[in-house]
């Protein structure tokens, strides 16, 4: 008796479907794990999805995110653990009050931007702080830093950028730098009114740059000390602070020059190996720019003939000026995108290019960024430009960002939006093997069938 014979054809078909599905379908969950672009949350305002809470903001957002705080007081203690740009309204009516409980705002996230906010009411004993930073390349822009512990307080924290803030009444440091913070920038701020000292740094923090900041009126101009060493302080100013304008100690190679020391209760003093002068500019002071202080400049170039002695040790400030320093507003520089233009589709690889000034300096450098990735340098200032593939990241709309940096400040970002429209690849290699091995398979077994 013969047997029946069996037709594996259509097993052998289902089988080959279901893993061409099941192949889909991992693409499809690779192609939604990527780089999706940013959006814009908001908090208070009339909208009709708008946060009520920063927080409850923060936690919905994701990395690369806007969140615009519309104006209003706000009383809580926010946490950002994510790349985002929080942003207020305007600066004195955006406030985030912390109720005198712990830090306002706790920053443990790299590339944080807090720009047009007031910030006040932290806790009232260390460690709390209006701003508590923890991570690096954040900027904290045009902001209002009051009636906290410590304004500001970095720890272990580099590369970050305070700009354009009002930092005063403060029961302790203005803005505090400790345990190992470096290549930090302050520029353009007024710290004035602070408990203790207007700026602190403590404990091996090196490479930080101070500049055109008017510092008053605090317990202390500027304190460096512990082993804080290589940090430069230029074009500010130090009046009638109830300390020294700079103390130093135990921290040597800190560079002090082109500054104005007026009217401080103490001397400035160094008990170690640092620099006032630049070796062709030292500082003005007040108590010795009079040729009754001993201040003569009979070569009328605008440096006092002999040099001013720092007390606490054998420094000297070998080229007092003559007059004071002028302390500009920095204007910070422009950037424009020329290519990819707004609303453009792209596909491959792509050339992002533009134009960059400083009105009244030069531009340092350009950085770009696509979606919510990081912030990439470009090449060249004047003219720059980057080449991007775009099949690095999945189909869809992105803005692509651009800023320029002169040094003390960054640019307003300029922005153009782009459509990635990359073909699929039309060779399914994967798919070619699935089907080459299912017809292997049903050729083996049809084989074996016939000999049966």
């Amino acid at each position: 008796m013969k047997m029946r014979k069996r037709n594996y054809i259509p097993i052998v078909l289902i089988f080959l479907i279901i893993i061409l599905i099941f192949a889909e379908i991992v693409s499809y969950g690779e192609e939604i794990s990527k780089i999706s672009s940013p959006k814009k949350l908001c908090v208070g305002g009339s909208g009709e999805n708008n946060y009520s809470k920063i927080q409850e903001a923060i936690n919905d957002a994701i990395n690369g995110d806007t969140i615009f705080v519309y104006s209003g007081i706000y009383y809580e203690n926010i946490v950002i653990d994510k790349k985002l740009s929080i942003i207020g309204e305007s600066k004195e009516n955006v406030i985030i009050d912390g109720g005198k409980n712990e830090s306002v705002v706790e920053i443990i996230s790299d590339y944080v931007v807090l720009k047009n906010l007031t910030i006040q009411r932290s806790g009232g004993r260390m460690p709390s702080a209006g701003i508590k930073i923890h991570s690096a390349h954040n900027e904290i822009l045009n902001c209002i830093i009051t009636k906290n512990f410590d304004g500001i307080s970095m720890e272990r924290s580099s590369y970050n950028l305070i700009s354009n803030c009002s930092i005063y009444s403060n029961n302790d440091a203005g803005i505090w730098l400790h345990i190992g913070s470096k290549y930090n920038k302050i520029s353009r701020c007024r710290i004035y009114s602070n408990g203790y000292y207007g700026i602190w740094i403590q404990s091996s923090n090196r490479y930080n740059s101070i500049s055109n900041c008017s510092i008053y009126e605090n317990g202390g101009g500027i304190s460096i000390c512990c082993s804080s060493d290589s940090n430069e302080i230029s074009y500010c100013t130090f009046r009638e602070n109830r300390g020294e304008g700079i103390k130093i100690s135990n921290s040597n190679d800190n560079k002090i020059f082109l500054n104005n020391f007026i009217e401080n209760k103490k001397k400035p003093c160094d008990k170690k190996n640092n620099y006032w002068d630049n070796g062709e500019y030292g500082n003005y002071w007040s108590d010795f720019d009079e040729p009754s202080e001993g201040a003569y400049d009979n070569d009328s170039n605008g440096i006092i003939d002999k040099p001013y002695s720092i007390s606490c040790g054998d420094i000297k400030d070998n080229y007092p000026l003559a007059k004071k320093v002028e302390i500009g507003i920095n204007k910070i520089p422009n950037v424009i995108i020329l290519t990819p233009s707004n609303n453009s589709t792209v596909s491959g690889k792509i050339v992002i290019s533009g134009k960059a000034n400083d009105s009244d300096g030069s531009v340092k450098k350009v950085e770009i960024k696509i979606g919510n990735s990081s912030w990439i340098e470009v090449n060249g200032t004047k003219s720059w430009n980057y080449e991007f593939d775009t099949k690095k990241i999945t189909n869809g709309e992105y803005f692509v960002m651009a800023r320029a940096y002169d040094g003390y400040e960054y640019s307003q970002i300029y922005s153009v939006k782009i459509n990635v429209d990359n073909k699929k690849d039309k060779t399914p290699g994967f798919e070619i093997f699935l089907i080459f091995m299912s017809i292997l398979m049903a050729y083996v077994i049809g084989k074996k069938h016939h000999k049966i």
